[in-house]
């Protein structure tokens, strides 16, 4: 991770000698360009790679309308993050606070349509937060994972489309708490489906055994539910980092480099390579988890030059593709994010020009003489700017001046 312009520049050019590119183009490469960026109805091109859009059966409400500026270095930053995708590769960005990490990676889960989960670490994070662990639990803790998985079993074996009252019907009894119905329908199913139903199927002998296990669980849960009755019954709950391998979520650990050195030996198994997995040894698992293919890990840290922070370990961290994320201090990309962020306003030229002064000058005055009331040094970023120009655009005085002002 090269963190200073220049040597960027330097090692360029270095590197383009040796792959007979000019020095002007490397110049070109690491100074001008700005890859474009395309939405279409199944595919997200950015540069120089196209990634598929995920297409999701269930409607998502937009609660909040969340503003990306299209500046060169976010440019940059969402084609190398998009080809880290495409490779399978993790990723780690190093940046300051609020250069606009997490919100990039954030930005792109969602013109491909993945979930992301985002999973803040620090000094108290333990591995039950990522892998899972025994938690006490009530009926509906047990009985989600085995709706999701006859849901899902169901839908391989019989049509879904001609059975959506059925469907349906589970849906309602689960949401209904209505429980011992819920068990009597897919333990009717289950035993329907291994009796006479599988014989016609090509794939029989896989559905068979997927049935076998699903009868085996229900039986299981049923156990669980009249014991629930009595007393208190504990089960293992899969942790965030364990849901998203098994269902293809992608999944951000910010301030990676805060977490104990002992609690990161969890990732280790996941960052050999495309093929590599999980395994709950706390369930008593002996297999690793299957890892879904749309699985992707993304790792946020600072640098370690503030008091407090600390770098990663360097075995877990040369697994990872590092990506230095700049401040953005250019002018040029300024007046861009201004004007993204205070387009319903319709501001004027000089209006945006003196924001970008503002700003400019006033980290530039924090760096060497501002405090605040407890004599500390205020920090101002892009994530400080990009919070006022929200709140400025909702123009809450009625007054674009004094809105800009407060």
């Amino acid at each position: 991770m090269i963190s200073r312009p220049e040597s960027r520049l330097g090692m360029a050019e270095i590197i383009g000698i040796k792959l007979n590119i000019s020095k002007e183009k490397a110049l070109h490469f690491c100074q001008m360009y700005q890859p474009a960026v395309s939405l279409t109805e199944l595919e997200a091109s950015v540069g120089r790679v196209t990634l598929s859009r995920k297409q999701e059966v269930m409607v998502q409400l937009d609660v909040e309308s969340v503003t990306f500026a299209a500046t060169r270095p976010a440019a940059m930053l969402l084609e190398q993050l998009a080809v880290c995708v495409a490779k399978g590769e993790p990723v780690l960005l190093v940046g300051e606070t609020g250069t606009g990490k997490t919100s990039t990676v954030q930005h792109l889960a969602k013109v491909t349509g993945h979930r992301l989960r985002v999973v803040n670490m620090n000094q108290q994070s333990d591995t039950a937060d990522l892998l899972g662990g025994y938690k006490p639990v009530d009926h509906k803790q047990i009985l989600l994972p085995l709706r999701e998985a006859f849901e899902d079993l169901f839908s391989q074996t019989y049509s879904r489309k001609q059975n959506l009252t059925f469907l349906g019907h589970v849906q309602t009894c689960f949401r209904g708490k209505r429980w011992q119905d819920l068990l009597k329908l897919m333990d009717h199913v289950c035993k329907s489906a291994l009796t006479k139903e599988l014989q016609e199927k090509p794939n029989a002998t896989l559905l068979q055994e997927q049935w076998e296990m699903l009868a085996a669980k229900l039986s299981q849960t049923q156990q669980q539910i009249r014991a629930c009755e009595t007393a208190v019954v504990f089960a293992f709950v899969e942790g965030t980092l364990a849901q998203a391998v098994k269902k293809g979520q992608w999944i951000l650990l910010d301030e990676i480099n805060l977490a104990a050195a002992e609690m990161l030996e969890c990732l280790s198994g996941l960052l050999e390579g495309n093929a590599g997995s999980l395994v709950l040894l706390d369930r008593g698992d002996t297999e690793p988890l299957v890892r879904h293919p749309d699985f992707r890990l993304f790792a946020c840290m600072n640098p370690a030059t503030d008091v407090g922070k600390r770098n990663l370990p360097l075995g877990l961290r040369n697994r990872f593709t590092e990506l230095y994320v700049e401040e953005l201090e250019n002018e040029g990309d300024l007046r861009i994010l201004v004007s993204d962020y205070l387009k319903g306003l319709n501001p004027h030229r000089n209006i945006i020009s003196g924001i970008i002064s503002f700003y400019l000058a006033v980290r530039k005055e924090a760096a060497s003489h501002l405090v605040d009331g407890m004599g500390h040094r205020p920090h101002y970023s892009l994530r400080t700017l990009c919070r006022a120009l929200k709140y400025a655009a909702a123009n809450p005085c009625r007054s674009v001046q004094r809105s800009l002002y407060e």
